[in-house]
Parts: C-alpha cells; structure tokens; sequence
C-alpha cells in the first residue's frame, strides 16, 4: 500500500492543507494505485451522496444518477447491509 493512500480520503473531502493538497495531486498524477483509489473514493462518495440525498426526498425517481456505476441500479436495500 502506498504512503499516500491515507490522505486520499481527506484530500476528496478537502481537508488538507493548500500544499499537502497540491502534493497529494501530484502523487496522484504519477501513482496508479492512488489514482485509481481516488476515482473509487469519489465514485462511491457521488454515489453515498445521492442515496442520502433520495432517502431526503422521497419524490426523487430511482434512477437519479442514470448510467453512473452505483448502486442505485441494484436498489437502495443493498446500503441497510453495509
């Protein structure tokens, strides 16, 4: 596991430092492992984001987030077992 890997949570949730920021991007530009960590984190975050938002407002249509590789295709019982 890369060294990296632990500040990638809190770089998406932007609380890192200007320069710790701006390093953590560069890792991530050269790093494939942390870059491909980072596009899941944000894949799941987009997606936890939009259950949460749907479960808010119970008008939203089941397909809020068509074509996106989430959950929501799968039915939101799926997130009461996580």
């Amino acid at each position: 596991m890369c060294e990296f890997s632990e500040k990638l949570i809190a770089h998406l949730d932007g609380e890192l430092a200007a320069g710790e920021a701006a390093e953590v991007e560069r890792h991530v530009g050269a790093c494939a492992e942390c870059c491909s960590r980072l596009r899941t984190y944000e894949r799941l975050s987009h997606c936890v984001e939009a259950y949460c938002d749907a479960k808010l407002d119970a008008s939203t249509p089941r397909t809020v987030m068509p074509g996106n590789p989430c959950c929501w295709e799968r039915g939101p019982r799926r997130w009461s077992r996580w």
